[in-house]
């Protein structure tokens, strides 16, 4: 989805800032530090003062000594997708007064949020596939902030994935098919929303 697609300002900025920030800054340098690293040779000398193995000749074998390393970089890319989410909802709630619901983290729940835009009057059914993709965005970042990836019951009882105890894999393509069901959700509030002044 390109950026003049978009005719809603507020849902513009947001998409800007999603694009930006989140998948072109850190989904870049999460696709490129693999390679970068092993790129990034050191002294011999580096190494026999660290004490590593002698294999250990750049930073990719080094960090690969700790295993999943750049996996996380996408849980990372994940829960950057899952705050600007957030911070979307907040501001949409905030500018067009809809109703907040109750407790602390709200706009972290996405199932709560969804259930508040349907009583304001949004039929998301023809994006469902987008928000159950966000849905389980949400359920990585919780266990991607709280148990390093590693997935737990609760992932297990919500998603109906993963192996509990077992890293959940994000890559690349995950991601990214995160990303562009987001890109629907706005698109759809895009041409929902009304404009109203800055």
């Amino acid at each position: 989805m390109q950026r003049n697609e978009f005719k809603n300002p507020h849902v513009l900025w947001h998409f800007d800032r999603v694009r930006e920030a989140t998948n072109n800054m850190m989904f870049m340098f999460a696709t490129t530090a693999e390679n970068e690293d092993k790129r990034r040779a050191f002294d011999e000398s580096i190494r026999t003062a660290m004490g590593w193995p002698p294999h250990v000749k750049n930073f990719y074998e080094y960090r690969m000594m700790f295993g999943g390393i750049y996996e996380r970089l996408f849980q990372f890319c994940v829960i950057s997708l899952c705050s600007d989410v957030e911070v979307f909802f907040k501001e949409t709630f905030d500018k067009y007064n809809y109703n907040k619901g109750k407790g602390s983290g709200f706009f972290q729940r996405l199932d709560d949020v969804i259930s508040e835009l349907t009583a304001a009057g949004f039929d998301f059914s023809s994006i469902q596939g987008s928000i159950d993709k966000l849905r389980l965005a949400f359920q990585i970042r919780h266990i991607g902030i709280h148990n390093m990836g590693v997935v737990d019951q609760g992932f297990v009882d919500k998603t109906g994935e993963g192996a509990v105890g077992s890293m959940y894999p994000i890559d690349q393509d995950s991601y990214r098919k995160m990303f562009d069901s987001y890109t629907v959700f706005l698109k759809y509030l895009d041409d929902k929303l009304p404009n109203l002044p800055a």
